[in-house]
This record gives C-alpha cells, sequence and structure tokens, in this order.
C-alpha cells in the first residue's frame, strides 16, 4: 500500500463514494448493518438526483 492509497480520492463521482463511505461506517455502528445499508442506498439515490 502507498501513500497515494491514504490520500482521499478526488472528484465528484469518488466526492459521493467518500461521502457513502463515512456515513455507511458511522450508520453500522450507531444503527446497524441493515439500517446501515438502507441510509447508504438512500443517500446514494439523493446525491444522484
Amino acid at each position: 500500500m502507498s501513500s497515494s492509497d491514504l490520500e482521499p480520492p478526488r472528484g465528484g463521482n469518488n466526492k459521493k463514494k467518500v461521502w457513502i463511505a463515512i456515513v455507511g461506517a458511522i450508520a453500522t455502528q450507531t444503527l446497524g448493518t441493515l439500517a446501515a445499508n438502507y441510509l447508504i442506498v438512500a443517500i446514494d439515490q439523493w446525491l444522484a438526483s
């Protein structure tokens, strides 16, 4: 793993993936896996619109 792998992604689509990853990680710990998956799908649809 190189240092470039640790840098945050750039660009619109990558920014969306970062948001989904962050929200998904938080939701998984607080709500559980099923609720987190639902939330990730909802955010993905919201960002796509």
